[in-house]
Order: C-alpha cells, then structure tokens, then sequence
C-alpha cells in the first residue's frame, strides 16, 4: 500500500514528501518516490485531498470526478465508513457542511465532544447560531486546524457540502487506513524556536503551533513530540524570564522528549540547570562531557526511552559540536561536544540491550536539503556514515533549513531524516511502519511543511502566552526612537547588511577611543522593524541583539584585522558552500574588498580606514568587538589569541545601541542605507 500523502493547500502546505520501502529487519531498500499528488483532477484545490483518499480506496477513481458536486448524506458517511471511522448516525439525504462536520467530529472524536473549547467560536460570526452538539464539533475540529473557517469570517454551516470539501475533512481528520498486522509510529519534530510565542507573520506562536500540533495527534494517537533545541533564546517574552515562559508551553503542549542546543548555553550552566529541572519530559545529550573526561555532567542525560502503543523507542540526544566554538567560552567552561557517531553508537547498544525496539536520534545539528530529491546534506551526514549500530531515525535542528529525506549510516542503509526549519513556522514528520511480529520498521515516510497561518489559536496556550506577555510588557513596550523603515539584517552576496551596518556604528559610538568595530552576524537576531508609527522599542532592539554580550575594546595591529577577516570570511564561505560555517562578519570604521576565489588567509584584497586611508599592518589600531567574540567564537581565534591586549568596558551592546538610537532617532524618524563597507569580486 502506498503511504498516505497529504498535500493541504488550505490547511497546511506540504514541502516535501516521500516513502522508503523497506524489507524486514533492516534499512537496506533504494528510495521510492511518493506516489504523484496529480491523479487526474487538475489543479482544483481539492484535488491533494481526494488523490489521498483514492489512494487508499475510500474513493473510486473517476476520470471524470466532480469536486464541486453536492453530497448527500448516505454518500459521506460511506466515506467515512470506507476510511475506517466508526458511525452510529445516520445521514440521510442532502447534506450540510454543519451536519458533514458534526457527523465527522463524532465519529473521531467519541467523548472528547464534550470537552471542546468553545471559545475557540468566537472568531466566527455564525457559530453563535448553532446547536450545542455543532457547535463542539466545530470547536473539536477548529482546535486540530481541520477547519479554518471562510475568509468572510464565517463557516458558511447551511451550504450543501461538496465532494472536495468532505475529501478535505477525511484526509484531515480520520487516521491512515493501515495493512493488517501494521502499526505506524509518528515522530513529530520542531526545533530552533526561539523563543516565539507571539505571533508575527509566518511565525504561528504557541496559540496556532499548539493547533498544528493538535492536528497531527489526531490523524495519529501514537505520536512523539519531539523538540530539537535552540527553544529558548531569541525574544523578551522568553529571555527576559530566563526561558520560563516556553517550558511552560512545552510541558503544556505534550514535548516528550528535546535535546539541548547551543543556544540552551546563551546562559550560565547554573541558569540551564534549573530551566531543566522545570521540564516534565527528558531533555537528553549524549555527547556532552567534563572536558578531557568520559564522565557527563549530571543534567546531561544521554538517552532515555518511551513506550507508544506496544513499543518500547530509545531516543539518544546529541548536540552539535560547534557549539563551544559559537557560545560565549564562560558558559560552556569545563565542557566538550564530542563527536557524535561513537556515543551513537554506545547508548545504541545499551538501549537495544535494554528492550528498546527502535532507536531515534535527536539531533541539534543540521540535516539540510542537498540539490537532489530526498538528497541530505550537512553534519549529520557527515558523521552518520561512521554510526555502525542500526538507528531507525534522525532528526535535526541548528541551520533553520527544512529537509525531508534520508542519511546513510556505515552499512549504507538509509535512514529516514527531517529538520522542520525555525521560529515556529514549520512542523516536520517521520512516519514508522513497524510490523507487529517482529517489531520491525517495514516503511519509512518523510515530510516537512509551513502549518496555515490561519489556523485557530488555541485557546489555553493563548491564554499561557498573554500571561507571560503582561509580565514583561511595561519593559518591552518603553519607546526608543523612530526609523523612517526596517533596519533588515539580511546580507549581501559580500556578506554587508544595513543592520549589521548600524549596529556595529552603534558600537563605535558606545566605545570610547574605538576605532574599529566588528560584530558577527550569527549575533544579529531578528531585523529591526518599527510598527506602524515608526516607533521601534526596547523589546524590539531586544529581539535584535538578545545576548548581554559587552563590548571589549583590542588593540590589535593592522596585519591582525586583516587575520580577523579573513578567519571570518573562512567561515562566511564554507557557509556559503553549505560546509557549516558562520554568518558573515559586520564592520565599522573601516571597508575592505575580499576575492571569493581565492583560498582560506588570502581573501581579503585591500582594507581602508573610514578616511580612504589603507591600514597599516604594523599600526596598533583600537578595535571594539563583542564579548562572545572576544573569547574566539565563530572561529575568530585570533581575538581569543590577545586576551591580554582586551579590556571588557562593561557596557552592554544592547544599552549602546538603544542610546545610539536615542541619539540619532528620538524626535524624527532616521532613514539608513546600506553603507557599501564590503565588496565582492570573483563572486560565481
């Protein structure tokens, strides 16, 4: 039987999709493309719907089958009937989109009916007008993003439904009709979140994600929620509570299991610690240790195991090994990252020797997409080749790229793997088929897509985030200054952006006697965008630079910012090559040009003070950095070389730049361009 594949045009928009077919026992087949979404009904916005349900035989195949046709009542309930849903109504004659609804809620639902959240109604002008028993199945329904109501704001209840839209209701709502003998295993994946409870744009919040979420639950009770790191840092709704506010979601919202990221280290091990403690599900990483030592730091659990439904699953935690060299060196002090593949590999053993009848590995490294179909690139493709023990999948975090598809381990059987992208905006999936006689994985699907933007908040995880919001609020709303448009961090094929311009004149200006300014970019958080007044806020640099770092002012001879941009533009290119690397590095007070042809060291072609004058290798200049910067992140090992040439003024960035926004922006909106600092040549 071919894998249910869904293609939701107006609930969710699937990215990528496919199916590996497997033989008992081992991951050994080639990939198998999905079936084809076109199965002859054209571009109707119905069609992914109906082609999944003629996959699976709830629909006959009809060349000539009329989406827009009304159904009756005998006819959707045959549907619903044919993909497995248990009915004790009977539908007669023409039929509802209301009575379509109901009928379908209680056949999915049973007694959850009556514990829906109606206030989840309010938004819909006509659900007031309906009976009690409608209106929980709308509720029902709402709350797991099968409805999303009209763009008129309405449910439009009395209209005939249509063949198209019970197609959209089944796919979205009863579960996968499985082979005899089958049981299907759902890892259900986000990572990178940080922080972002609030809605804006594509980014859901934890109201529409916790629906999202809700979704997938309902097409498949025998689903893991799976957190892949960086959860915490990045907004004041998070930060400025030390992470509180989002493990409340996460112990609310039914994580079973996450792994730490790099980020989880913006902060003390002591403050870490204690976030910890607050979680109601593991928090694992195997390949975190005492440095020089095989011995790991208490809080650093390295597996752990789950049962779903009949089977035991052991999950191994890894985190990548970047991250001592991109977090500030205080906070990861004592600590290693190790290679991955060998600690895979042991706890693999141990949890096989335990029972465990599965093995997923949680990653917070990258599995991104590779220029082929299914192809994944990135540094768990990098060392699952040296995993030796069987792992049945993996999944990744860290880049905030969206992938689907499968990495090879060192037998060559391909392993199912997915990273679901960053900030809330995407949800990815790992589907198991796992035989029941043996307990076997007989197919793999993967998939990864942007949940709707429209989709219901749900209400108690609203009702967590306005909770949250109102205790920093009187921080994050104290005005700043006015810019006449957003300040956007997105950078130039030199590396440049105007953010990264004006955050680091900020830092001149904050920084008595500077010189020079650098910044890198991985520290640059989020654009600068004022709201409809022009008005930016405390909370909004907030955003933008979330660290605490201070500023450290070096003195540094001309040869050693020459060595500093080039180790920069070392990791700006592998970057740019997708090799892992690092975002690029922003100036001030000086320009340079750069070769991309050429190799590590010999990059940069000519640098110039702000005055047109070239820089003197043997001239001591004064150059102000970051802290993070200062002890070597980003591979910047030249700063963390001249410990001894750095005092750290003990002011923070964010305080310099909301001073220098004061000063250029208070009375009338400051318009900013691109300063034209870094050029290119021999760019392909």
């Amino acid at each position: 039987m071919n894998r249910l594949m869904r293609l939701l045009t107006s609930g969710i928009v699937a990215l990528m999709v496919s199916v590996l077919a497997l033989p008992s026992g081992a991951y050994a087949a080639p990939v198998v493309p999905a079936a084809p979404t076109d199965c002859g009904l054209g571009d109707h916005w119905a069609a992914p719907y109906a082609c999944d349900l003629i996959r699976h035989g709830i629909i006959e195949e009809a060349a000539e089958l009329d989406l827009n046709a009304a159904l009756d009542g005998a006819s959707f309930r045959d549907l619903l009937v044919r993909a497995g849903a248990s009915l004790a109504d009977e539908a007669e004659g023409p039929l509802t989109r209301g009575e379509a609804i109901r009928l379908l809620a209680k056949a999915v639902a049973g007694d959850q009916l009556a514990g829906a959240d109606l206030r989840v109604l309010e938004g819909y002008a006509d659900a007031a007008a309906a009976d009690q028993a409608t209106r929980e199945a709308l509720a029902f329904l709402l709350l797991r993003g099968v409805l999303l109501g009209r763009d008129t704001g309405e449910l439009d209840l009395d209209a005939p439904v249509t063949l198209g839209e019970a197609a959209k209701l089944i796919s979205l709502a009863v579960p996968e009709p499985l082979p005899e003998g089958t049981d299907k295993i759902s890892l259900l994946v986000y990572s990178d979140f940080h922080g972002r409870l609030e809605p804006n744009g594509a980014e859901l919040g934890a109201a529409r994600f916790t629906t999202a979420i809700a979704g997938q639950l309902l097409k498949n009770p025998n689903t893991v929620l799976i957190d892949g790191g960086d959860t915490f840092q990045g907004t004041p709704i998070s930060n400025l509570v030390n992470g509180a506010s989002v493990q409340d979601w996460r112990n609310k919202v039914g994580v079973k299991v996450a792994t730490l990221g790099n980020h989880e280290f913006d902060w003390s091990q002591p403050t870490l610690q204690g976030l910890l403690a607050t979680a109601e599900h593991p928090v694992i990483a195997a390949n975190i240790f005492y440095e020089g030592t095989q011995d790991r730091p208490e809080w650093a659990v390295p597996s752990t195991t789950l049962k779903v439904g009949e089977y035991t699953i052991g999950f191994i935690g890894i985190t990548t090994p970047e991250t001592k060299g991109i977090v500030l060196a205080a906070n990861v002090e004592g600590l290693d990252f190790v290679d991955p593949a060998p600690v895979i590999n042991e706890e693999a053993r141990k949890l096989r020797e335990a029972g465990a009848d599965l093995i997923v590995v949680v990653t917070h490294s990258p599995v991104d997409p590779g220029d082929e179909p299914l192809e994944i690139v990135g540094e768990v493709a990098d060392w699952m080749p040296r995993v030796t023990e069987r792992v049945d999948a993996v999944t990744g975090g860290h880049s905030h790229k969206q992938a689907a598809g499968y990495v090879l381990d060192a037998s060559g059987n391909q392993v199912p793997a997915v990273q679901s992208g960053a900030h809330g905006t995407g949800l990815a999936r790992i589907d198991l088929y796992v035989s029941r006689a043996d307990k076997q994985v007989t197919k793999a699907a993967v998939e990864v897509w942007n949940p709707h933007q429209a989709l219901a908040p749900t209400p108690w995880a609203a009702d967590l985030v306005a909770k949250w919001a109102a205790e920093i609020e009187p921080i994050k709303q104290v005005p700043v200054g006015k810019l006449a448009h957003e300040l956007s961090r997105t950078t130039e094929p030199s590396g440049e952006s105007v953010l990264g311009d004006f955050i680091t004149d900020a830092m001149l200006a904050g920084a008595p006697g500077a010189q020079i300014a650098a910044h890198n970019g991985g520290g640059i958080r989020a654009h600068l965008t004022p709201n409809e007044e022009g008005m930016v806020t405390w909370g909004d640099l907030y955003t933008t630079s979330p660290f605490g770092n201070t500023l450290v002012l070096v003195d540094m001879k001309g040869s050693e910012v020459k060595t500093l941009l080039e180790q920069a533009l070392t990791g700006y290119v592998r970057q740019l090559r997708n090799e892992g690397g690092y975002r690029p590095l922003q100036v001030s007070g000086i320009t340079f040009t750069w070769d991309y042809s050429k190799p590590d060291g010999e990059r940069v072609v000519e640098i110039k003070l702000a005055d047109g004058t070239p820089i003197d290798p043997d001239a001591t200049y004064k150059v102000v950095v970051n802290n993070f910067m200062a002890s070597g992140g980003d591979g910047l090992t030249i700063l963390a070389q001249l410990a001894d040439k750095q005092v750290d003024l003990g002011i923070v960035l964010l305080d310099a730049l909301v001073d220098y926004v004061k000063a250029l922006a208070a009375d009338e909106p400051l318009s900013y361009e691109l300063q034209n600092r870094i050029q290119v040549i021999n760019m392909p």
